[in-house]
C-alpha cells in the first residue's frame, strides 16, 4: 500500500484519569476532547469514550482523522491535539493517571 495516496490518516491514542476522578468530569472529558480536535485545522473526530476501568485509573480511547496524507502534518496534528488535551486537564485541575505498583517482600507490601 502507498500511504502517499491516503486522503486522511487516522489517529487513536487513550489516556487514563485518577479513580477518584468525579463523574462529572468523566462526562465532561470526551466532549472537551472533541472540542479540541474539531479546532484543529485538518482533523475529523471519530470517538472520544471512557473505555475502560482499570486498576491504575479510567481509561479514555481517543479516535481521528488527519485530513492529509503527509506524516509529518499527521503527527503535527496529533501533536497538537495532545497538548490541547494536556492544557485542559491542567487549567480544570484534572490530573493524569500514575499507575502504581505494589510488590510483596517477606509478607509486607511495599508501594511504589
Amino acid at each position: 500500500q502507498n500511504f502517499r495516496d491516503l486522503l486522511a490518516r487516522r489517529s487513536l491514542f487513550s489516556f487514563s484519569v485518577p479513580q477518584g476522578t468525579p463523574v462529572e468530569t468523566l462526562r465532561k472529558l470526551p466532549e472537551q476532547v472533541r472540542a479540541i480536535i474539531e479546532k484543529t485545522p485538518k482533523t475529523r473526530v471519530e470517538r472520544a469514550h471512557l473505555c475502560a476501568l482499570r486498576e491504575s485509573g479510567l481509561e479514555f480511547e481517543v479516535v481521528f482523522h488527519v485530513l492529509d496524507s503527509d506524516y509529518g502534518v499527521c503527527m503535527d496534528r496529533n501533536q497538537q491535539v495532545l497538548l490541547g488535551l494536556l492544557e485542559a486537564m491542567r487549567a480544570d485541575g484534572i490530573p493524569l493517571a500514575q499507575p502504581t505498583r505494589v510488590m510483596i517482600d517477606a509478607g509486607r507490601s511495599v508501594r511504589g
